[in-house]
């Protein structure tokens, strides 16, 4: 009885311990340590001045691990990176770092809630254009909200959005 107590228990231990060790090391769902190259990770004033320098336009998600709709986004976020990774650059902030939560107070993410993106597409120190709102989109919603955005702006041969160099004028045609 013994025996077959204990036999009948392994499997069921054994799938416990790996659900555990996929919990600990983020296997259990889409986080943000996925995104991969392609997206850049806030980490202070150089990152910025990236963001801000770089002729090419950036999508800027705001998120928190700790934040519902933040994980409940992330796959959407990914999936559009992914599609879109040629079009535009990437990158993210993690307000759970000091970093990252004064960055976004500076750019006014928090105003709105989080998740949030956000788009510079501006010349240098104009205001990014909030895309998302703190309420996680569809990726049908999201790709609407960013091509609408992007009408307008340049492109390179290969195809990459690039912000725009100056304010428009009025009197420009």
């Amino acid at each position: 009885i013994f025996f077959r107590l204990i036999m009948s228990t392994v499997p069921w231990l054994l799938l416990l311990v790996a659900l555990l060790v996929s919990r600990s090391s983020g296997l259990s769902g889409l986080s943000h340590e996925d995104s991969g190259q392609e997206v850049l990770r806030y980490e202070g004033e150089a990152t910025e001045a990236t963001i801000i320098n770089d002729p090419g336009v950036y999508l800027v998600e705001v998120f928190s691990a700790r934040c519902g709709s933040c994980q409940e986004f992330a796959k959407t976020w990914h999936k559009f990176v992914k599609k879109y990774r040629r079009s535009y650059k990437f990158a993210e902030v993690d307000i759970d770092t000091k970093v990252g939560m004064a960055y976004a107070k500076k750019v006014g993410a928090l105003q709105t809630g989080i998740p949030a993106v956000l788009m510079f597409k501006g010349p240098s120190g104009a205001a990014p254009t909030a895309l998302v709102k703190g309420e996680p989109l569809s990726y049908t919603s999201l790709k609407k909200e960013v091509i609408e955005a992007s009408a307008g702006l340049e492109r390179t041969l290969k195809g990459s959005y690039l912000k725009q160099n100056k304010e428009k004028d009025a009197t420009e045609f």
